[in-house]
Formats: C-alpha cells, structure tokens, sequence
C-alpha cells in the first residue's frame, strides 16, 4: 500500500475557505472586538459539553436536562448518534438535532411521550453553531434574527460550549 499526500489543492474552495474555517472554530478572528469565545469557555479545561445520544430514552434525556437545569445550563441539549466522553467532543456533523427540556415535558403530561421512548423519536432541528473566534455581535444578531436563544460554540470543529443571547449581548455591550 501507497499513501500519497494531497496538497489540498481541489479543496481549496472549501476547506481554506477563512468563513468557513471561522464557522467551525479553526481560526481565533479578531481578538480587538468581542468574539463569542469571550461568551462562552472554549479551552480544553472546560467542562463537556452536555450532548444526549440519541439511542437514549426520553427518561435520561429528562434527567441529564435536569440535572443541566440545576446547574445552571440551558434547558435545551444538542443530541446525535456518536458516543462522547471525557476525552471525545461532538463534531459539527454529528450535531444532528437538538431535545429540549420544555417539549419533553410537555410531551409526557400530554401522554404523546413515555420515559421509555427513544429520546430520537423527539428531536428537534439542530442548535445553531459558531466558531469561539467569530463576532459576538454578528452571533448575537443571528440569533436574533432567528428567534433563537442557545446555540452550539465550536473550536476546532468539535463542540465545546453552550452560549446563548445573554451572554453574547453581555460581551458585546
């Protein structure tokens, strides 16, 4: 077997693309304005993300956004297929929807979901996601404008964090 180097050559259009490296968290930006790292940790010492499998049930997936709640985080969780752990974080692919705590209650005291359900049977649409080295102010007035308050910090393409509109807004002002 040969392996051969690629330049990188036929991707250049993609992957050296620098909105697109900014996106997933590979470049720091512009350190002299307020980025949405300075909204959210984002170094490897931080804490995982809170990320649900979604071959779970709808019981963990209330504990686990339980237990988030107690401790401060966002009621709502990005979720999707890949195990994680201690020394793995979710990629941006693998962000494939996103459960809130909110609609799964809900859904239990309307009896249209049981703890034993599978937690993928209730997914909602994937968190938004920003790179650590974008603008706080261009991430704060996306989602805004999308009428949406939590979204996912990537670094190095791997979620890292969760921020959401008071955070950025508190950076940014």
């Amino acid at each position: 077997m040969v392996i051969l180097p690629d330049s990188g050559r036929q991707y250049l259009s993609k992957y050296f693309d620098d909105a697109w490296l900014l996106r997933l968290g590979f470049l720091d930006g512009d350190a002299t304005h307020p980025r949405v790292a300075d909204a959210a940790p984002t170094d490897e010492h931080t804490p995982p993300l809170p990320y649900l499998n979604t071959r779970g049930t709808v019981g963990e997936a209330l504990a686990s956004l339980r237990a988030g709640r107690d401790a401060g985080a966002p009621p709502v969780c990005p979720a999707g297929p890949c195990p994680v752990g201690p020394e793995r974080r979710p990629t941006a692919p693998e962000l494939t929807g996103s459960v809130s705590l909110e609609e799964l209650e809900t859904a239990l005291r309307n009896g249209k979901a049981a703890p034993t359900d599978p937690v993928a049977d209730r997914l909602g649409a994937p968190l938004p996601h920003f790179g650590y080295g974008e603008p706080a102010a261009a991430a704060l007035a996306e989602l805004t404008e999308r009428g949406l308050d939590t979204a996912v910090v990537l670094r190095d393409g791997c979620a890292m964090a969760l921020t959401d509109r008071a955070a950025l807004r508190a950076v940014t002002e």
